[in-house]
């Protein structure tokens, strides 16, 4: 069963990430994750495995 993803508007910080990681990437200039990024960043932090296809 396949969920909907929801578009994330707010870049990395849609995502749940540590505020150290969030820091980390602004640093990086990194603004925008990949869509595989965008699906795979919650799951991996509720502790699931993830494996994907980009």
């Amino acid at each position: 069963m396949q969920k909907q993803i929801q578009e994330n508007t707010n870049g990395f910080y849609g995502l749940d990430i540590a505020p150290a990681l969030l820091d980390i990437l602004a640093r990086l200039r990194f603004k925008t994750p990949t869509p595989i990024q965008t699906q795979a960043i919650p799951v991996a932090i509720q502790g699931k495995d993830v494996v994907g296809i980009a």
